[in-house]
């Protein structure tokens, strides 16, 4: 068995994140009050968004965002969110930062609708957060990120922590979505993970992140070096 989760980034940040902590804890909150029904069978459909054949459900494309399937679930979201999330709200301000959120996750929930198929579910904040790992990566590609390796070897489990380059930190998660959501789509592979809106969350948020730079809406300081930097498309 295999574990590998990263804790920390080392990002200076010029404000506190004050937006991320709130979302996170409205998340959190909304779990909770979703809890009795997404673990109780068949009323989980009613906070799920569906595939093509139907879109919507009582909680809404927002509200799906919010709710998750069970506490394994929502913190290991939880975990991601408060990592890249705490950088990237601190580079956006708190305002941008929650409208970029919401964006990317009903485009990255609306990209699972339309390429899964019929009635296919999908619920969590998977999509959204996997677009602000997006945007991180396009603002601090050359940023360390803290990460914990748990490897099990003859029944012995190896632990580890590591200090590795958010570009491939990120890129490592992605190439993982992309080969199972390849296994998905040729083999009928199933986990129970909507790895296409973490495909499409990440995507958006690079396209987002890239937009935010070239607009000038965000600049980074004199020491950051962006992705559009070292792809030689912006220089600062």
């Amino acid at each position: 068995m295999f574990f590998f989760l990263p804790y920390n980034v080392d990002v200076p940040m010029a404000r506190w994140p004050y937006a991320n902590w709130a979302l996170m804890l409205l998340t959190v909150l909304v779990s909770l009050i979703a809890f009795p029904a997404t673990m109780g069978g068949a009323e989980i459909e009613r906070w799920m968004m569906s595939g093509s054949g139907d879109w919507w459900s009582d909680a809404g494309l927002l509200g799906s965002t919010l709710t998750h399937a069970g506490p394994v679930h929502l913190i290991g979201n939880m975990i991601f969110l408060f990592v890249f999330g705490n950088a990237v709200n601190a580079k956006l301000g708190h305002a941008l930062f929650i409208s970029c959120y919401f964006l990317l996750g009903v485009v990255s929930t609306a990209a699972f609708a339309l390429f899964s198929g019929e009635n296919a579910p999908s619920l969590g904040a998977s999509g959204a957060i996997a677009g602000i790992t997006g945007m991180f990566i396009v603002f601090y590609p050359k940023n360390s990120v803290s990460v914990i390796v748990v490897l099990w070897v003859l029944f012995k489990p190896f632990v580890k922590t590591y200090q590795i380059s958010g570009w491939i930190v990120i890129r490592f998660y992605f190439a993982k979505d992309l080969l199972f959501q390849i296994l998905l789509a040729t083999t009928g592979y199933e986990a129970g993970t909507a790895f296409m809106a973490h495909l499409a969350g990440t995507a958006a948020g690079v396209v987002l992140a890239s937009f935010l730079l070239l607009t000038d809406r965000i600049r980074p300081t004199k020491h950051e070096i962006t992705m559009l930097d070292l792809l030689g498309v912006q220089k600062h």
